[in-house]
């Protein structure tokens, strides 16, 4: 999929936090959170991404907000967690897959959140959805699922405004998000 390359910069970008403001925080009770532990990732799978990292936010807001940069501070430090599964699938997978994934997809209706993309073409579909908490977004939650190819699902959780969020990303240059990249890459 041509769009899982800017997801991951997006989730490498927002790496995970267990901290909020320095206070523990079970992100499983916030509103955001979608529980895709469910999704097991095949053993025979080649292309896996499997994201969910430690403290690497804290650090990086501290260090965004020590080098005089308080947008990317105040907005990393909205994102309490992310957690990203992609991986292959064959025809087999895509069958015991496809119910959780209609299943993450009906609970999401259920609880009342906003689905702001749906591309379907034949068996392949992509969505986005978000989850509204006052006047800030308390989850957004993406779905791509290719029948016999990949699956991609990714969960951010905080309390954030989506505007300054992508205005923040579409603000980097390709070289800043390398190198925001690498310096992930070696915590």
């Amino acid at each position: 999929m041509k769009i899982l390359p800017v997801i991951i910069v997006l989730i490498l970008l927002f790496s995970s936090s267990d901290e909020i403001y320095g206070q523990e925080v079970d992100v499983t009770k916030l509103p955001g959170y979608v529980d895709l532990e469910r999704i097991e990732i095949p053993t025979e799978a080649e292309d896996i991404t499997d994201i969910n990292v430690g403290s690497s936010l804290l650090k990086m807001a501290a260090d965004s907000k020590e080098n005089g940069d308080s947008k990317l501070s105040a907005l990393l430090s909205q994102i309490y967690a992310v957690r990203v599964k992609s991986f292959e699938i064959d025809d087999e997978t895509t069958a015991t897959l496809r119910p959780h994934i209609e299943q993450i997809q009906q609970e999401l209706e259920s609880e009342k959140w906003e689905r702001i993309v749906y591309v379907k073409s034949g068996d392949e579909m992509v969505t986005v959805s978000v989850k509204h908490d006052n006047e800030k977004i308390a989850g957004l939650m993406f779905i791509a699922f290719e029948p016999g190819s990949e699956v991609v699902l990714a969960n951010i959780v905080g309390d954030f405004d989506l505007a300054a969020l992508t205005g923040l990303v579409l603000g980097f240059s390709d070289g800043e998000l390398e190198e925001i990249l690498e310096d992930l890459d070696s915590d």
